[in-house]
This record gives C-alpha cells, structure tokens and sequence, in this order.
C-alpha cells in the first residue's frame, strides 16, 4: 500500500485531493526533488493503468509475490499515481549519484547482513534493493552476492499479458543432429580448461595461462578477449570488440552474416568475466562454462549457411552489474536493431546429484522468451537429450543474468543455468574449477543449447537450398547487360544484380519463385523457376531493347508524335 508519512513534501502533493491541483502546483518547490518509486503490477489492467501513465521505468522486475517496476520520478509524477488505483511506495525521496543494486543473498552462503554494504531500501526475503557505491557493491560480490545494477536509462516497455506465440512440435532434423552430434565431451574439457587457467594457450601466437577473467585484471581479461576474438576470426567470422567502457575489456561478438535475412539476428550468448577478484580466478562455471557452450556453438554453426544472421556475444562487466550486456542491448535498441532471440548460458556445468535439472527462465512480459524455453524444453524431448528442463516463469532469479539486458530492451530473451537446488558450492570462490564440474552434464546441456538455437532461428539453409544463376544479355545481338536488377518473389523475396559479365548468382531455399527483370533501355521480362536441393538451376534472359521511333500525326506535315516501340514490336 501506499504510505503517506514520507515528507512533508508528499503530504502537499496528496493534498491536491483536497485543496486542488492548481493550489498544489503553487505549493510545489521551484526545484523538485526527484524521488524512487516502486509500483506493484498484479494483473494485466494495472499494466495497461501504468502504462497510459507515460512515465518511464527504470527497471522491471519480479519478487516473490509478484512484478514491480522502478521510476524515478518528481511530484508532479507522484500527484499523477496518486490519482490512480496502483499501490507505490516512495523507496529513496531524492535520488542521488550513487547507484542503485537489486542484490540477491544466497541463502547457502555465509550469512551476509545487507545493512553492512549500503543503504536498505526494500527487502523481500533474500532480496534487496541498496543504494551503495561501486566499491562496497564488489565487497558483496566477494561475499558470494549476486547483483544488478539499476540503470540509468529508462527500459523499453513490452507489454504484458501478450498471447505467447505458438510453435509446432519439434521432429528431429538429420542437420541439426548432425550439429548435436558434434558436441564431445573432450572439446567441452578442452575449451573449459584453457578458459580456466589449467593449461597455456597461445594468443597472438605466445603461450598465456588465463588465470583470471575479473573485468578489471587488465591484461589478464584483455588476453582472454583477444582469446575468444582469435577463435571467431580463426573461424572465418567477423568479429567487433564491442568497447563499451575500459580498452582492456570489451564484449567480444562473432557473426555470420545471414544471406538473404541479414536484419534479422539471433544471438548465442554468455559472460565471459568471473570472480573473485583476486590474482586467481579459475571461474570453470561462473561462467566458463556458459562461455565453453557458446564457442562450441560458433565451430559448429560456421559450418553451416544461414539466412538470418547468427551472433556469439561474450559479454564483460555482468558480475558488477550486467554492464557489457546493457551497454550492447542498449545499443542495439537504439540502433534498430531486430533481435529476435538471445539464449543466454550462463553456469551450465554443476550437477551433483543424479537428476540432470536446469532451468530456463523466462517472462510474461516477453512473450517469445517462453517460446524459446518450449523450444529448448522440445529439443531435449525430440533428440532424447539426458536433461531435465524446468521453465520458470517470471521467478526473480531471472533477474540475475545477461538475458535482463535485453528483456529491458523489449528483446526475447531466456536464461539457461544450472538446477538452482543444486547449486555450485565454490560460486565466486578460487575452487570454481574444471574439476568440480560435471563433464557428463555440461556436454549434454550444450548438446541442448546448439540444438534449442538452430530450432529457435528456423533459417538454416543446409539440405534445402539450391544454387540459381543465369546470364542477362541483349536480344539484338547477345552482348552482356551489366547491373541488371532480378526481383524474386517466393520462398524469399530478393533482389539480385548481374556483374559487369551479365552474370548473376544466388543460393535459395528450394521452392518456385518468380523473377522479373529491370534494366534502363531495355523491356521487362518476368519468368518462372524452380529451385531444388542441392541442384544448380540456370535461367538466362535475353532483353529486347526500347527505342525511339517518330511516326507522324495524320493531317499534319511535321513529325510531332513520339512512342516507344521494341525491336520486337518494329519487326
């Protein structure tokens, strides 16, 4: 419910129920402060309540009895709610610089007393909000806490309660069983190991031991971006290092680039940072593990074609915060960019016991996030995969990995992590190594996410594309026309152009399409083909040219009348 002992300043903001807003507004300091604000959402009317409000949110959040958001906002905003029927609670009545954490305290950890680390804002069994200063937020870090940072930026409002999208049952695919295939339990150890410091590996062509992955390491997280990087460019892909604070550590994404669907972009994702901070840091699980799964990932799908373009995003900075994933989410956004899935790894190696449980989190509000989780939860199904899934559905654990990001940016997204009743023991402790974990478990889980991934894209283009060419020429006399527009409308819808040759070339999903040529000077000519698999189809096209021809008007000497006529037509 919402308290009324705050300030004298809320005071004179609610008595505008009484005296009226325009004597309120008089009363109302020349600078207001700005204060932080919870409001409880319980149903899908309050959702669409706030959302007509206008007011933006800083953060979207679940507890456990239920979601909240966070805004900041000045009298005029608390006036507003308060001639609503949402229940708000002022948590902080002037925002100041020090950031604001969302910490989780697990209970399987030493006890930590919230208290000691910052100011305590709201608790909700193990969970806190703090405002705090970075420095005592790593102090919590250190202690075992996990941590999301309250951004800056206001989020991008997805509405809830959308219908979730359905899919059609999953059957196995002998491609993409061919990638699950590929996934052994060696590579898994070998990739984890070299992350994890348990062995040299070479890096711009020297031996480096990677002995920790702390964000602020300095050489040692740069060597193990220039890592991740070197294997994506040894791959063939593109790679950016995505520098969104400190020259040391930046995000490093790989990409294919898709044929005919480049916009749209799927992303495999992990943090590739760990703890603690300290000159060792192994961080085999947290998150090695998830940053093993996503390499794997980029060896097998480079093998392959694709329509829609396919990134592995290693993100830096999640343990203080999420702070690589928001400041790439963030950008993406801004650019426009059309993400239409992120499965994020994240701890996919610890299992002590013998059911093979993980969880998948995901949220109402992101209607595709739960799409991706029956995909996931299918995938295991269909290729009778050794795992257990569990989809949670807007549990606040969910809101302690890099998958946040980009719900906050309105991206379908979900997590995938490890069964949390059997949690890893050595969580941000030098003991987090490739010894501790379960090889069995980790192989199979990755096994599940390259499988969950080439399912969620639907655009592989392995075993059901067929290569067209053709050559474009003049009718007259057979000569190349160069640059030479070929739109194809079917399967896909494209656009080809001929090389100065007269020569065009394209590789399609099987199917019938129709192509229809435009080239200046010369008459349209459209045509029917069919693309089959694995089969090259030639389609030439012979263009008769438009001229000018002058005919004269009857009744009249001169020449004044103009038309285009082809050489087809003159014959």
């Amino acid at each position: 419910m919402f308290h009324r002992s705050y300030s004298i300043l809320l005071l004179i903001v609610l008595a505008g129920t009484i005296f009226g807003t325009s004597q309120v507004y008089s009363m109302l300091p020349e600078e207001p402060t700005v204060s932080l604000v919870k409001v409880n959402l319980h149903s899908a009317a309050e959702i669409d309540q706030f959302q007509a409000l206008k007011i933006p949110a800083y953060a979207r959040l679940n507890g456990r009895s239920g979601e909240f958001i966070l805004i900041k906002t000045d009298p005029t905003g608390l006036y507003t709610l308060s001639q609503t029927s949402l229940t708000f609670q002022v948590l902080d009545k002037n925002v100041s610089d020090n950031p604001y954490y969302l910490v989780y305290l697990r209970p399987d950890r030493v006890a930590i007393k919230a208290v000691d680390y910052g100011r305590v804002l709201w608790a909700e069994a193990s969970q806190y909000l703090l405002q705090t200063n970075t420095v005592k937020a790593e102090l919590l870090l250190e202690a075992g806490a996990e941590i999301n940072r309250i951004g800056e930026q206001p989020i991008v409002w997805a509405a809830s309660m959308e219908p979730i999208p359905s899919i059609a049952v999953i059957e196995p695919e002998p491609t993409i069983q061919e990638m699950i295939n590929q996934v052994n339990s060696s590579t898994v150890n070998k990739y984890n190991g070299d992350l994890s410091g348990e062995w040299p590996v070479i890096i711009d062509g020297s031996p480096y031991t990677i002995n920790t992955r702390y964000t602020y390491s300095g050489e040692s997280i740069q060597k193990a971006t220039q890592y991740v990087g070197q294997h994506f460019t040894d791959l063939g892909l593109d790679v950016e290092y995505h520098q969104w604070s400190g020259i040391t550590y930046p995000n490093v994404i790989g990409e294919i680039t898709g044929r005919t669907n480049p916009d749209e972009v799927y992303i495999v994702s992990a943090h590739l940072d760990d703890l603690p901070s300290g000159a060792t840091a192994p961080g085999a699980d947290d998150n090695g593990s998830g940053s093993t799964a996503a390499l794997i990932a980029a060896d097998i799908f480079s093998q392959y074609e694709w329509n829609c373009t396919i990134r592995f995003g290693l993100w830096t900075g999640e343990e203080q915060g999420l702070d690589g994933s928001e400041a790439y989410a963030q950008r993406a956004h801004n650019q426009g960019e059309n993400i239409a899935g992120v499965l994020n790894l994240d701890m996919i190696a610890y299992d002590s016991d013998t059911d093979p449980i993980l969880d998948l989190h995901a949220r109402t509000a992101i209607p595709g996030s739960i799409v991706i989780a029956n995909t996931f939860v299918d995938v295991v199904d269909a290729y009778q995969l050794d795992l257990q899934p569990d989809i949670l559905i807007d549990n606040w654990l969910g809101n302690y990995s890099d998958n946040k990001s980009f719900w906050d940016e309105g991206y379908s997204a979900i997590l995938a992590i490890e069964d949390d009743d059997d949690f890893t023991p050595h969580y941000h402790t030098t003991s987090d190594q490739l010894s501790t974990l379960n090889i069995e478990y980790f192989t199979e889980f990755t096994k599940a996410a390259v499988g969950t991934f080439a399912h969620m894209t639907g655009c592989l283009l392995v075993d059901s594309t067929g290569q067209l060419n053709g050559h474009v020429t003049n009718a007259a006399d057979m000569t190349p026309i160069n640059n030479v527009s070929l739109a194809l409308t079917g399967m896909i819808s494209t656009t080809l152009t001929t090389n100065p040759a007269g020569y065009y070339s394209s590789t399609l999903p099987i199917g019938a399409y129709t192509i229809t040529t435009s080239a200046p000077g010369y008459m349209s000519v459209t045509k029917n083909v069919s693309i089959q698999s694995e089969v090259i189809t030639t389609q030439d096209f012979a263009l008769p040219e438009y001229f000018y021809q002058f005919l004269p008007i009857i009744g009249k000497e001169s020449f004044e009348y103009t038309k285009f006529v082809s050489l087809a037509e003159n014959s």
